[in-house]
């Protein structure tokens, strides 16, 4: 698959390549349709109000962009812009879809169902849509705006930010505005920053952080979700609480000195490297697995469709990924893998009654879990997020006690039989180690499991 500025909709990825556009399965990647039109030939942005923006080269100076819709794959209406101007992701709602150009700025307003043209606008440096009005950000203000006659609801003078204006980003009714400067001191960039919340009805700035300061080899740049807002450089994440704009937590990688992106899918934060994806759980920053990629993660776009990440390369390859962690283990051989990655361990897996037994911290904690031991009851505790299938709360905890030589455990508080079949397998100690039932284990707290029997692996499967 080649597939140039792909666009989603309804688990479905759209894509134009060779002339033709390609309807895709998000998940699996299977082709569902193919619509072969030489017409379309340079892309496909994005779906806004069930319309897909198709674009086409008309001559050397022009570009043409259409408006398909996407249940009868129609033509509704076509938008003529000069070639090569215009920014690839239009925005829009139910009654406009707006363009903004490279040069100067400009930003154009369109009727989502006629294409015809509203209004225009210059010099706009960022934009937002939020129900029917625009927020757009100027050199001197903020302004909100009515979308259908331009009418302005409120502004901000810029001003009013300690800062100029790094980045914004609207997230339902609240628009986070980062502002930052930079200075040289002792040959190293000190970057000051404060982030902002401003109610998208009113205009009026909720909170503000306190000054943070930091030496970093590039500036400061925000991420939010529904839950959260994180600001990141370098390789520090800050999270804040989206109600107060405090510090819910801070995290520093010492395995990634200086990533490139960072994704939130709401569950998991995925700290993009050159060529590797590090995924942290949002609740409380565990690792949760490093995935390696083929591809330059560096040259290329990411999208966001529900809780799927996708990377479109330069060179038109594509990777999909959602933070699955996939670990490998084999019978009596020390060590693990996790999505390829290679772990030590000073247990190996055995099989005693018929049942594989395992370390219980080598089936929790390479999911970012937590386990604990009371040397009183001879009892560990192991926790670990819900996939998120089961719960939409970031909180969730699958929570599985165990008791050495005690063939029952309780599951979220539910006593239940380790193995209905064989009461004598249990948790046993073996050389100062909890050896637990892995397939039970791992299967309580929400994990696959899969048995080779040809080599003698296990692979244990969690999509938090």
């Amino acid at each position: 698959m080649s597939p140039l500025f792909p666009a989603f909709y309804d688990e479905k990825m759209y894509y134009a390549d060779d002339g033709k556009i390609f309807i895709a399965d998000l998940i699996t990647g299977e082709i569902l349709n193919i619509l072969d039109d030489q017409e379309y030939l340079d892309g496909i942005t994005t779906i806004t109000n069930n319309l897909l923006m198709v674009h086409s080269k008309v001559d050397d100076k022009t570009q043409l962009m259409r408006a398909i819709d996407i249940n009868t794959l129609q033509t509704e209406w076509t938008f003529e812009y000069p070639l090569l101007d215009l920014r690839l992701t239009p925005f829009g709602s139910k009654s406009f879809v707006l363009v903004l150009y490279r040069v100067g700025g400009e930003l154009v307003c369109l009727d989502a169902l006629t294409g015809e043209k509203r209004w225009t606008r210059k010099d706009i440096h960022n934009l937002a849509v939020f129900d029917d009005t625009v927020i757009l950000v100027f050199d001197d203000y903020i302004r909100c705006y009515k979308n259908d006659n331009l009418e302005l609801i409120w502004e901000i003078k810029t001003d009013d930010f300690d800062y100029s204006i790094r980045n914004a980003v609207l997230i339902e009714d609240r628009y986070y505005v980062l502002s930052a400067e930079s200075i040289i001191e002792e040959g190293r960039f000190l970057t000051s920053s404060y982030l902002y919340s401003v109610d998208v009805k009113s205009g009026d700035i909720l909170w503000q952080t306190e000054k943070h300061e930091s030496f970093s080899s590039r500036g400061p740049d925000i991420v939010a979700d529904k839950l959260s807002i994180y600001l990141y450089y370098d390789n520090k994440i800050y999270k804040y609480d989206k109600s107060d704009g405090k510090i819910i937590w801070n995290y520093s990688s010492t395995d990634v000195v200086d990533f490139q992106n960072l994704i939130s899918t709401e569950r998991v934060l995925h700290l993009i490297d050159v060529d590797k994806i590090y995924t942290i759980s949002t609740f409380d920053a565990k690792p949760i697995c490093t995935s390696k990629s083929e591809l330059n993660l560096c040259c290329g776009r990411f999208y966001i469709s529900n809780r799927h990440v996708l990377f479109c390369s330069d060179f038109g390859n594509l990777i999909c990924f959602d933070g699955t962690a996939k670990a490998r283990y084999q019978i009596d051989k020390n060590g693990y893998s996790v999505n390829g990655n290679n772990y030590d361990s000073d247990t190996s897996p055995l099989i005693m009654n018929d049942r594989t037994l395992l370390s219980a911290r080598y089936v929790v904690e390479p999911f970012g879990g937590d386990i604990e031991w009371d040397p009183i009851e001879k009892k560990v505790t192991c926790k670990l997020l819900k996939p998120s299938e089961l719960t939409d709360d970031l909180t969730d905890m699958n929570v599985v006690e165990l008791w050495i030589n005690k063939p029952t455990a309780k599951i979220n508080g539910i006593e239940v039989q380790i193995d209905p079949d064989n009461p004598d397998v249990v948790p046993t100690i073996i050389n100062d180690r909890t050896m637990v039932p892995m397939r039970f284990l791992a299967e309580s707290l929400g994990c696959e499991v899969e048995w080779m029997p040809e080599t003698k692996e296990i692979i244990l499967t969690y999509t938090p």
